[in-house]
């Protein structure tokens, strides 16, 4: 059985979800972090190539990582992990 690539309904409604999530944990829609995932998500959309991404969140003293596949049936990850702790 062959993979089939995701459409560009599947990448958009991913893209969606994740900016969703993002919204719901309080980063703010006109942040650095917030705008610098949806460009990322936006040529994702557009091309359907997949992507490792490494976004810094210093608003929140965090980074995220962000992979976003090419075939279907599989899911984006966005983590937004603890950054270093200040002393």
């Amino acid at each position: 059985m062959s993979k089939v690539p995701k459409t560009l309904e599947e990448r958009l409604s991913d893209s969606v979800t994740i900016l969703r999530n993002i919204l719901d944990v309080g980063v703010e829609k006109d942040s650095d972090e917030y705008l610098t995932t949806k460009a990322h998500l936006d040529t994702w959309i557009k091309s359907g190539e997949p992507g490792f991404f490494t976004i810094p969140f210093p608003t929140y003293g965090r980074v995220a990582h962000m992979t976003l596949p090419k075939f279907s049936g599989t899911t984006p990850v966005y983590v937004l992990k603890a950054g270093k702790r200040r002393v």
